[in-house]
């Protein structure tokens, strides 16, 4: 936590500050069960569909815990809580880091496959049909980043942030 509040489903901490702000562009992995106690112990989802949700829309890509985890997302996009294009971004995160590992075993498999990075990441854009989305909810047109988006600290610099949430 930070200031008490949980880092595994802070969109502001994950995607604006790691993402946007460091340019961090790896996977990001939470500590085990991190998921399970935001509803388990920091009572700030209302159970383990919500929690999933919270966390991937945040901008997290791979809990540690399979268990529950694995079984809130299934039940999370069968409810309707998450959407299936939701996950792209974490998904391509996953493939991509894979693929850059050469020398593990999952990498070799996908080198063997023909799959690397650069077909990898080409495939990617023509999916999106050029759009980008470094931030979730990715959305069904994958467009996150330029609906509804304006620059808080450039705001913030002027003197006029605007109302904050």
């Amino acid at each position: 936590q930070i200031d008490g509040v949980p880092v595994q489903a802070s969109r502001e901490v994950l995607t604006d500050l790691l993402r946007g702000e460091y340019g961090f562009e790896g996977i990001l992995i939470s500590d085990l069960h991190s998921v399970e106690h935001l509803y388990s112990l920091q009572g700030v989802a209302d159970g383990p569909g919500d929690a999933i949700t919270k966390a991937i829309h945040a901008g997290l890509d791979l809990e540690l815990a399979i268990q529950p985890s694995t079984e809130a997302l299934i039940d999370a996009v069968g409810a309707g809580l998450l959407a299936e294009d939701d996950l792209d971004v974490a998904v391509e995160r996953l493939l991509l880091a894979i693929a850059l590992e050469k020398d593990s075993d999952a990498g070799k498999i996908l080198a063997k496959a023909g799959v690397t990075p650069q077909n990898l990441n080409a495939a990617i854009e023509t999916l999106r049909k050029g759009r980008t989305a470094e931030s979730q909810p990715a959305e069904t047109a994958h467009d996150a980043l330029n609906k509804d988006s304006r620059d808080l600290n450039q705001a913030a610099r002027a003197g006029n942030p605007g109302p904050l949430i």
